[in-house]
C-alpha cells in the first residue's frame, strides 16, 4: 500500500494571523515483526539450534477499502479469506532479535479478531505447521478476550519468541507507539 497522509484540523477554523497550522495523521498502521529464541544455555535435553522460520500469514487485517478524508475513517473494509502473506522464506532464528517484516503498511480494523499463522521448522526434526495465535490484550470483566486493534497513526512491533518447552510456544508481544 502507499503511504496516505491526511489532516482533518482546518475545519471551521481561523487565525487572526492569517497561518493555519495542519496536523497530519498517517491513515495506516505500520507493523513490523521480529523473532527470535530462547537461550537453551547447557540445557542438552530440547534444543532450537535447527529452528526455522518459513512463513507468516496475517488474518483480520483490511485489505482493500475506502477512506474517508471527511470522518478519517476507513469504510467498507474489505478481508482476504486466506489472510495476507507478510514473510515467506527461510529465516533461521537466533537468540538475538532479528526483524523479518519491516514497516508493512496495513488498513486498521477497529474491534477485529487479528491472528497470526506461524510456520516453524527443524525443531526436532518438525515440518512447518501453522501455529495460529490471536493477538488479544487482556480480558474484561466478564473474562472475554480483548482484542488488539491496529490504529491508524500507529506502529506495531510484534515480538515472536519461540520457546524450548514441549508445546513450542510461540508468544507474541505488542509494543506500540504514535507513529508522528
Amino acid at each position: 500500500f502507499p503511504d496516505l497522509m491526511y489532516s482533518d484540523n482546518l475545519k471551521n477554523k481561523n487565525s487572526s494571523s492569517g497561518l493555519l497550522h495542519m496536523e497530519f495523521r498517517h491513515t495506516m498502521a505500520k507493523l513490523n515483526i521480529e523473532v527470535l529464541k530462547q537461550d537453551e544455555g547447557e540445557d542438552q535435553d530440547k534444543k532450537l539450534e535447527n529452528a526455522v522460520l518459513k512463513k507468516i500469514v496475517l488474518n483480520g487485517t483490511g485489505v482493500s477499502g475506502t477512506f474517508n478524508i471527511e470522518s478519517g475513517q476507513w469504510e467498507s473494509v474489505l478481508q482476504s479469506a486466506d489472510g495476507v502473506t507478510v514473510f515467506d522464506g527461510s529465516s533461521d532464528i537466533t537468540t538475538a532479535a532479528e526483524t523479518v517484516v519491516s514497516d508493512l503498511l496495513v488498513i486498521p480494523v477497529a474491534d477485529g479478531n487479528i491472528t497470526l499463522d506461524i510456520y516453524l521448522s527443524g525443531i526436532d526434526g518438525a515440518m512447518p505447521n501453522p501455529i495460529t495465535y490471536t493477538l488479544t490484550i487482556g480480558k474484561d470483566a466478564e473474562d472475554n478476550d480483548l482484542y488488539l486493534n491496529l490504529e491508524q497513526n500507529h506502529a506495531y512491533t510484534l515480538s515472536i519468541v519461540v520457546l524450548k518447552n514441549d508445546e513450542r510456544v510461540v508468544t507474541v508481544t505488542p509494543k506500540t507507539y504514535e507513529w508522528i
